[in-house]
């Protein structure tokens, strides 16, 4: 199957992949993996809690630099608003699947952006580390009778000329774009000047594959596959003990019809042959159930596997921090946590650097807007170790000495960006009364 899909990209493209079949394999497996939904699902616990801890309150904007806006400014920055409402969602794909790659294209004048997963997306081109060549899986469409339609899409970027060739195929076998009504008005091919890059967001978990000439990611759990499986076995245990913990009576038969049903209502005791002199009615069997040994193990196995990970407590395991803890204190308990969502924020900011370049690439080609700089602003949370109450006195006090505007202060308090926050203080300076007026001077 692996290798069917290599030789189909050969023959739509003339592209040979640089995957090898078992990377092919691992990816598609790590994919199903962080997909499935039979049974706890670990890697998935991981990747969207981090992904939340990492984008809470968290916040993107794009001016042309001085902050101000554009027209190209305020299109980039419009699409990349509805794409960021979404981006836990991606990064957790990423991190659970080790890496997953956005597209932008064009279509009747509009912007829009594909998100593939890392067993959609083949490499067939590398400089040093940047990839130069991908093709990817970008979509795929199931009609009622069973036909599968797939849009291949091709980009490569070589002597600054970015290329981007879009195939479809039917049940494996080349066919027009246009006999799917979405695919129609995308042209199958375009040749874009001065790029010099791949114009495209990537974001790799930032796990390390151990390996160094690995061309994807691997999922936030890899190499931890041991301890996954003694977790999901201590529960099936936990299960299995509350079930055989569960009270069984033993009693005679004389008491059950036919279809082991009790009919009656009132009963006489009868004689047992317990051995012992009194006569027994029930025989009631039921064990202790040894929570504690479980639980104390599955707390071991949480806190060994959030090691193994590379965060601190608080993930599967409960956060030892005291009522009044001191942001100190708050810092050195989540600090493994707070690094690993650093390295995710500079991996997502490459992400989105790529991905607004394509943007940017695209609306100048089609002419959407007229052409201006632009610049990417990145508002990161860092709640998880600051004392909010701490950071807003020292925000007023800062602003008493002139250190930082008003507006940076509502910027804080509501989440809003900087332009905002600042129009904001404006209006509300500009609707109070002028203290002279007030005092008749």
């Amino acid at each position: 199957m692996f290798e069917s899909v290599k030789d189909l990209i050969y023959k739509l493209f003339g592209r040979i992949i640089k995957h090898s079949n078992k990377d092919i394999a691992e990816a598609k497996e790590q994919t199903r993996e962080y997909q499935d939904t039979t049974r706890e699902n670990i890697t998935a616990i991981f990747a969207n809690s981090l992904s939340t801890l990492a984008f809470s309150d968290s916040s993107i904007s794009i001016t042309d630099g001085n902050n101000s806006t554009t027209k190209r400014t305020d299109l980039l920055n419009n699409v990349m608003q509805d794409f960021w409402a979404n981006i836990k969602q991606n990064i957790a794909i990423g991190n659970g699947c080790g890496m997953i790659v956005s597209i932008p294209y064009c279509v009747n004048g509009k912007l829009y952006i594909d998100n593939v997963s890392k067993d959609r997306m083949f490499v067939s081109g590398m400089q040093g580390k940047d990839i130069t060549k991908l093709t990817v899986m970008a979509a795929v469409r199931h009609t009622d009778n069973g036909i599968k339609y797939v849009r291949w899409v091709d980009y490569s970027v070589e002597n600054g000329i970015y290329t981007i060739r879009q195939k479809a195929t039917k049940n494996g076998v080349p066919c027009s774009l246009s006999e799917v009504e979405d695919w129609a008005g995308i042209l199958p091919e375009m040749h874009i000047a001065n790029v010099n890059k791949l114009p495209v967001g990537i974001y790799k978990c930032p796990t390390s594959s151990r390996r160094p000439d690995r061309i994807d990611g691997v999922p936030i759990s890899f190499g931890c596959q041991k301890t996954i499986e003694r977790i999901h076995n201590c529960l099936e245990d936990i299960e299995k003990e509350y079930n055989n913990k569960k009270a069984k009576v033993f009693a005679d038969a004389s008491l059950f019809d036919k279809n082991d049903k009790i009919e009656k209502t009132i009963f006489k005791t009868f004689n047992v042959d317990s051995g012992l002199e009194d006569k027994v009615f029930f025989e009631i069997f039921d064990p202790a159930f040894r929570d504690t040994s479980y639980y104390n193990r599955l707390e071991h196995l949480f806190a060994q596997l959030e090691k193994e990970i590379g965060t601190s407590r608080g993930i599967l395991t409960d956060l030892n921090i005291t009522n009044g803890a001191t942001a100190t204190e708050i810092r050195r308990a989540t600090f493994q946590t707070f690094s690993l969502c650093d390295d995710i924020h500079k991996n997502a900011e490459k992400y989105i650097d790529g991905l607004v370049y394509g943007l940017n690439i695209l609306a100048n080609y089609f002419n959407l807007t007229p052409e201006s700089d632009y610049q990417i602003n990145y508002e990161w949370s860092y709640s998880m170790l600051e004392d909010t109450q701490n950071t807003f006195n020292q925000l007023i006090q800062a602003k008493s000495v002139g250190a930082v505007e008003t507006a940076e202060i509502r910027q804080f308090i509501t989440g809003e960006d900087y332009e905002t926050a600042k129009a904001k203080v404006e209006a509300i300076k500009a609707s109070e009364p002028n203290i002279s007026d007030l005092i008749g001077e």
